[in-house]
């Protein structure tokens, strides 16, 4: 399908949603169904990363014809079939956002902030409720990190001598990171800017995911905020909940399988 979907508003909305998914599984569609339910009039955007599309959605592949510039980073996905292999799975995971940052560029929705969703987000709450406390921030995610302020300058894994070192000069003194990617809240202003210098910037494209993220909008001015100070009870980049351990309203990540 073409990169433009029938998913168009008329205008700003308070909040958009993006869902990042690679399957169209009864747990990915679960998921999809419970952001909709919980968060009736907000535009859903949903991005497929080199997988089974969802109807009126965008394909990662589409987006990424639009760049050519990409072409060698992800030129190990040209054969990408039914099963990924160990490095293309590597490869996605490590560039998560970049589908992000071209849909943004091509994109025909408009809002005045967005949150990312992934496919093993299960949503039963209002997205509302759980971003109150930064509902105005121009980043926000459940966890952030500074590598040159405060204590426990190391205590992020992605903060290692090896993932620093991808860094590029121009940004090494700026390095941050906001995880997990799932769950990160942007303000427009803010997503218009990060994406723009991610694909103007291809030096960035060694750096993992969420040290990229983090790093460029700390250059940028966009500190990051963390949710609240619960947040990552339910919102973590590390834990896998069973689904019998949902038992109250949140953001959960990572759930795998239907609850």
């Amino acid at each position: 399908m073409s990169t433009t979907p029938a998913n168009r508003i008329a205008g700003p909305a308070e909040l958009g949603i993006v869902f990042l998914h690679h399957d169209t599984d009864p747990v990915t569609q679960r998921h999809l169904e419970l952001v909709r339910e919980h968060n009736p009039g907000c535009p859903v955007v949903t991005i497929s990363q080199w997988g089974k599309v969802l109807p009126g959605g965008y394909d990662t592949r589409k987006l990424v014809e639009q760049a050519p510039w990409l072409a060698d980073l992800f030129a190990p996905l040209g054969d990408v079939g039914a099963t990924l292999t160990e490095k293309q799975k590597i490869l996605i995971w490590r560039n998560t956002d970049l589908a992000i940052y071209l849909w943004y560029r091509q994109r025909a929705e408009r809002a005045r902030r967005w949150i990312v969703v992934e496919w093993d987000v299960h949503c039963n709450t209002s997205i509302r409720d759980f971003y109150a406390q930064v509902w105005d921030a121009d980043v926000a995610a459940s966890a952030v990190y500074n590598a040159s302020r405060g204590a426990g300058k190391w205590q992020w894994y992605w903060f290692n001598p090896e993932e620093m070192r991808q860094l590029p000069g121009w940004l090494s003194c700026h390095a941050a990171g906001a995880a997990p990617l799932a769950g990160t809240l942007f303000s427009d202003r803010a997503l218009s800017e990060i994406s723009e210098l991610v694909l103007s910037a291809p030096d960035l494209l060694p750096v993992f995911c969420e040290l990229r993220l983090g790093s460029v909008a700390e250059y940028l001015g966009f500190v990051a905020q963390p949710i609240s100070a619960d947040a990552g009870r339910t919102l973590s980049g590390d834990v896998e909940f069973d689904p019998t351990e949902i038992r109250s309203p949140g953001i959960w990540h990572k759930v795998k399988r239907l609850a």
